[in-house]
């Protein structure tokens, strides 16, 4: 009897292993081709690679922009295709999809500028430069995030940005960083909330690039 038993928990667990693969690995490839679609709607790429990471964990892209600059792109996706650590991934480690895209401009934004989610600071890292920088707090969505940037560099044009951000709680970091002559964005998937960060997102790289005109001018609003 207890063979018996045995011999039908394992085919239940296998037979459940099957279909959370086949589930899982449905919904990853479809948050893969919207992130894949959304990007190169937003970015308007000349030229596009991707490598697949691991099969159902994400990708790594590399773009070459209409305008010269270059971007480079990770996706992350959450285990859904394994029954056994799904769980651990959602509750412990991952715990949400994620999406990592840096510009490498050929022009710097004008200053050096940090917007960090309060709850994630463990996946942002360290900021090089943190101890010369000014800092605030924005509260965006009722979410109080930390901005670090240059004394007396002219931000309000980010902080009229990210307040119309329609779900701000999906921004996990954004960097502004000249000496690197890059943009940075890392948030939190949501197939619906993807569209209006990246687009907008590229907008105010664009934007923060151009000259303000007169000594006592400010740049645009993104």
């Amino acid at each position: 009897m207890s063979w018996t038993v045995a011999l039908g928990f394992l085919l239940l667990l296998a037979g459940l292993s099957i279909w959370a693969y086949r589930q899982g690995a449905a919904v990853n490839r479809e948050r893969a081709r919207m992130a894949a679609e959304v990007l190169e709607r937003c970015l308007n790429p000349q030229d596009q690679t991707y490598t697949w990471l691991g099969g159902l964990i994400g990708f790594y892209a590399e773009y070459r922009l209409r305008n010269g600059d270059r971007a480079e792109v990770t996706l992350t996706l959450l285990p859904r295709q394994s029954l056994l650590y799904y769980p651990i991934a959602r509750l412990l480690t991952s715990r949400h999809d994620r999406l990592y895209l840096l510009i490498r401009a050929t022009h710097p934004p004008p200053f050096e500028f940090h917007l960090l989610h309060p709850k994630r600071r463990l996946l942002t890292g360290r900021i090089e430069r943190e101890p010369q920088l000014a800092r605030e707090t924005w509260t965006l969505g009722g979410i109080p995030f930390r901005a670090a940037f240059d004394p007396g560099a002219q931000v309000e044009p980010v902080r009229r940005w990210a307040e119309k951000l329609p779900d701000p709680d999906l921004l996990s970091h954004l960097a502004l960083v000249p000496r690197t002559r890059t943009f940075f964005l890392s948030l939190k998937l949501e197939p619906g909330g993807l569209e209006p960060l990246l687009c907008r997102f590229r907008s105010l790289t664009k934007r923060l690039r151009e000259k303000p005109e007169g000594k006592d001018a400010a740049w645009k609003d993104p």
